[in-house]
């Protein structure tokens, strides 16, 4: 699945560079989340999918949406979307309706 690689590569790229726009360190951004700084470190790597409810809780946690993480408004909605049939009340931040 070198497509996945791809996909979760790119998003924790994107992920890296906004925790680092907004100044704070995995250990604090981890922290944030209620997630380890191993497993922050392996999403940002990519080697790692990021579960729904962590990427809402991040998305929360840095005053962004899905949108800006994903880098794609199609993923964006859809992870939305998916979020509420398994979630329903936990909020995931999207740009689009």
């Amino acid at each position: 699945m070198a497509g996945d690689d791809t996909v979760r590569s790119r998003i924790g790229g994107r992920m890296r560079e906004h925790r680092r726009a907004l100044g704070m360190t995995q250990e604090q951004c981890a922290a944030l989340i209620g997630m380890s700084r191993l497993s922050l470190t392996r999403v940002e790597l990519g080697y790692r999918r990021i579960k729904l409810p962590e990427l809402a809780a991040i998305c929360e946690a840095r005053g962004c949406s899905a949108e800006d993480l994903l880098g794609d408004a199609g993923l964006a909605t859809a992870a939305a979307r998916n979020h509420d049939r398994l979630y329903g009340s936990l909020p995931i931040y999207t740009n689009t309706p």
